[in-house]
């Protein structure tokens, strides 16, 4: 995020949607106030593949919300 000229804090969320195939869209970065800091192509682009979410037998769409808390090391 930093090479895309975004302010780095320890604690960030990524929030996306894993769509009914598996595949990662809509991600954006949060501050730890819940505003958007980015929607870095980046990270979408290096995201694995997702199973799905079920309801029932049936795949579905799922909002995912990951918080993430760092330590940003200072040599």
């Amino acid at each position: 995020l930093e090479r895309e000229g975004v302010s780095v804090d320890n604690t960030m969320s990524l929030e996306f949607v894993v769509g009914r195939d598996g595949t990662v869209r809509n991600m954006v970065v949060l501050d730890k106030k819940g505003e958007k800091v980015s929607d870095s192509k980046t990270l979408g682009q290096n995201m694995p593949y997702w199973g799905p979410g079920r309801k029932g037998e049936k795949a579905v769409s799922t909002k995912m919300h990951i918080p993430l808390q760092f330590i940003l090391d200072k040599k």
